[in-house]
């Protein structure tokens, strides 16, 4: 999301935020002029209306649907609003992606598309390096 940020600020025209109430603080604080720039997709739950309203994100820049939303409706937003940054989590099928991508390209936007964490699993190479050097050293010391 940081480097979503950065780019955005590289980037002029306005920006269609598509990826939830729960990361709109980062970009009204670290994208520049934010309050004209960014209109927000959010759920229409009293919780995430809250938390734009005290993100100070204006009225007329507040989207509150429920989505999945089909790629016309994607368009119809994009033409609305004059937006030239789509950005969106790699939500796949389910979160409605292929229709943001779709609509991107029909629009001829720029999509910004921001990643999901991947899960670590298991241990490094330093860390099961470290787990020897310690066994080693324990099994030594004890004579085996």
């Amino acid at each position: 999301m940081e480097e979503a940020v950065e780019i955005l600020n590289e980037r002029a025209g306005n920006i269609l935020l598509t990826t939830g109430s729960k990361d709109l603080a980062a970009y009204m604080s670290g994208v520049a002029g934010a309050r004209e720039r960014i209109y927000a997709r959010i759920l229409p739950a009293a919780e995430s209306l809250l938390m734009a309203h005290e993100l100070d994100v204006p009225l007329a820049h507040i989207v509150a649907m429920q989505g999945p939303f089909s790629a016309d409706l994607n368009c119809a937003l994009i033409r609305e609003y004059d937006i030239r940054i789509l950005v969106t989590k790699a939500s796949g099928a389910r979160g409605g992606f292929w229709e943001k991508v779709k609509a991107a390209r029909e629009c001829g936007i720029e999509l910004l598309v921001i990643e999901r964490p991947r899960a670590e699993e298991g241990l490094g190479f330093e860390q099961v390096r470290s787990l020897l050097v310690q066994r080693v050293s324990r099994s030594m010391q004890g004579g085996n």
